[in-house]
Parts: C-alpha cells; structure tokens; sequence
C-alpha cells in the first residue's frame, strides 16, 4: 500500500501525539512539504532523532518524483531535459544519502566523546581537591 504524494495532518499523526518530521515519515507521508505546511516549525525545533526519518524522507519523495534510472540507459542526449533532470535529481539524492552517512558517523562520534568525558568528569571527582597546605 503506498501513500499519496500529499499527505494530511489526520494521516501523518496516525495515533501520535503530536506531527512531527518522524510521524510523517513512519506513517509513509514522505512529503516534506506537508509537513511545513501543516504548522510552522523553526529548523531548531526538529529534534536530532528526526533527522534521520527526514533524509529518508526526502530521498524518497525525490526518487519516487524522477524515478530510478537504469544502469544500462546511457547518458541523457542534449535536448532530452526529462531525461537531465532525472539524472541531476538523483545525483542528489545519492550527495544526501552520503551526507546522511556522515551526520551518523558525526552522530556516533559525538556520543563517543560525551561518553569519555562523562567518564573522565566521574574519575576527576573521585580525587580529592588539592586544598592549600598549612605552613
């Protein structure tokens, strides 16, 4: 079963709390432009864990619109700018797929660090502060 292109506020929550970019994307609305649409939101306010479903999001919108191009076509000829098109979206697509790779990577780092600085913090406060010694 495949959604539509647009999808309404009532499809996206589904049962959620609230619309968000994740409960678009999980009920299979994958139009980013109904969710802007469907209330104002700042950037800021996309919590980190949506980011993901985001991307998904739009990869998909963007291959289902241009559709996927078979390795065995050759390049578009000059005057076919259908053909251009399609080949330019989804150079797109495949420049966000890598983009999103690296923001998980970033993502796993980040965590990496948090952690060793939380055990670094732990291990410091095990110390006793160096207190002035009386002469």
């Amino acid at each position: 079963m495949q959604k539509s292109d647009t999808c309404s506020e009532a499809d996206a929550v589904n049962g959620a709390a609230a619309v968000t970019p994740l409960s678009f994307a999980r009920n299979g609305c994958v139009d980013p432009e109904a969710y802007a649409a469907s209330r104002p939101v700042k950037a800021s306010y996309i919590t980190i864990d949506d980011w993901d479903a985001l991307y998904h999001a739009v990869e998909a919108r963007l291959t289902r619109t241009v559709g996927v191009r078979q390795a065995s076509l050759p390049e578009p000829l000059r005057g076919d700018a259908a053909g251009r098109v399609q080949v330019i979206v989804l150079e797109c697509v495949d420049a966000m797929e890598r983009l999103h790779e690296e923001l998980i990577r970033e993502r796993t780092r980040s965590q990496q660090f948090e952690q060793q600085a939380l055990v670094a913090q732990t291990a410091l406060a095990q110390f006793p502060s160096e207190q002035p010694h009386p002469e």
